[in-house]
């Protein structure tokens, strides 16, 4: 299991005022720091460069590309991506799964936010 998966994991067991956000970046961008707040029952997004942005989801997907697939489709729904390693790594908004172009066996789903997304989330995909 990846790193971020394990953070990802550990904000979204946050409860109350607890808050532990997860940085998704590379060395290219600051990144975006991403925290469960437990009183919206939603994923916060704050994104600072090279724009402030500040997005909300209520379940979110890690999602990895491989190296030969264009990741121009996926980018613009991206919440957070990282591109520092062959496969570039995304956070979406796990709702807006099926809209995405078909990427076959390139596209691989990490982690959903929740169990019954990831059962449907897992069946899109492949």
């Amino acid at each position: 299991m990846i790193a971020h998966v394990k953070e990802l994991m550990a904000s979204r067991n946050c409860t109350g005022d607890q808050r532990m956000v997860v940085t998704i970046g590379d060395s290219g961008h600051k990144g975006t720091d991403i925290y469960w707040c437990d009183p919206l029952d939603r994923w916060i997004f704050v994104t600072l460069k090279p724009v402030p942005k500040l997005a909300v989801a209520q379940d979110i997907a890690l999602v990895r590309l491989h190296e030969d697939a264009d990741p121009e489709a996926i980018e613009r729904w991206a919440l957070a991506c990282d591109f520092e390693d062959l496969k570039p790594l995304f956070v979406l908004d796990a709702g807006r799964l099926a809209q995405l172009p078909s990427y076959g066996s390139l596209f691989q789903v990490l982690w959903t936010s929740t169990a019954q997304a990831s059962r449907a989330d897992l069946a899109r995909a492949s």
